[in-house]
């Protein structure tokens, strides 16, 4: 978006929150009694990525509208 910049801090702020997101999410299957076959580190990683690009799609959604 023009005229608006993001800090270092608003990425890293984003980059922890994705985290702290991605880890409950695994919390969450334990619950449900779920197994994640593989390295639990590399599953965390795979939550933050994808939401990485789920947010990267609504931003380029939202420049349409504007």
């Amino acid at each position: 978006m023009e005229g608006y910049s993001i800090s270092d801090s608003d990425i890293q702020v984003r980059g922890n929150t994705l985290l702290e997101e991605a880890k409950k999410t695994l919390a969450t299957r334990k619950v449900l009694g779920i197994e994640i076959i593989g390295d639990e580190d590399e599953a965390v990683a795979e939550l933050v990525s994808l939401a990485e690009k789920d947010q990267q799609i609504k931003e380029k959604n939202c420049k349409h509208i504007l």
